[in-house]
């Protein structure tokens, strides 16, 4: 990897260990083994970095989520279980990846608060959700 991919995993690890307002460029340093100008040249400021660090762990929830509603039925749900069985199971497995993430919910909530000063911490698009939400009912 290199500075841009250290970076943005050392911010991404800085997230889930301590949040999005108690993560400063140092510890995004810290944690990536880069050198605090590369925060800058790569990414502008810390703050760009961080929403890329928070919009890619949001992703990685989501694929967590698809690659989870893909995986194989469980026992007893096939093309013929019941609706509700297969909500259940699906929402079973959904909220068992909510606690795996939750140090990226908490992280986007802090961003969320962010948003009235500084726009561009809200999500570039609404696209992911839609796409989302098709692929839930199947």
């Amino acid at each position: 990897m290199g500075h841009r991919e250290d970076l943005l995993a050392g911010a991404k690890r800085c997230l889930e260990e301590k949040g999005w307002s108690r993560t400063t460029a140092r510890d995004i340093v810290a944690a990536s083994g880069a050198n605090l100008a590369s925060i800058g040249y790569h990414y502008g400021s810390k703050d760009a970095l961080m929403r890329e660090a928070l919009f890619a762990s949001m992703g990685d929830w989501a694929d967590d989520v698809q690659r989870s509603l893909e995986a194989d039925a469980p026992a007893g749900e096939g093309p013929d279980a019941g609706l509700r069985e297969r909500f259940e199971s699906r929402w079973t497995r959904v909220l068992e990846l909510f606690d795996k993430h939750q140090a990226v919910w908490r992280s986007q909530l802090e961003a969320i608060l962010q948003v009235q000063h500084d726009r561009s911490c809200a999500p570039p698009s609404a696209g992911p959700n839609r796409r989302g939400a098709r692929g839930w009912w199947g």
